[in-house]
């Protein structure tokens, strides 16, 4: 079973969705990139994987948001 993860990072004055070091999707908000996650881990997820959204928590400390599979 692949573990895929997907993070939500603060970048400058917007919001981004990490996905390794190679794939960076921009984002308005917070809200619009964990949906943006959401979309990108339900393409990308095949059967018996685990995909995982991780966000920052009010402290900063990351936390799982959302996971499929």
């Amino acid at each position: 079973m692949a573990r895929h993860r997907y993070y939500v990072v603060a970048m400058d004055e917007q919001w981004a969705v990490k996905a390794g070091d190679d794939h960076c999707i921009p984002c308005a908000t917070q809200d619009e990139a964990v949906c943006t996650a959401k979309r990108v881990a339900k393409q990308h997820h095949r059967s018996g994987d685990l995909s995982e959204i991780i966000v920052p928590d009010q402290h900063g400390y990351p936390r799982t948001a959302w996971s499929y599979g």
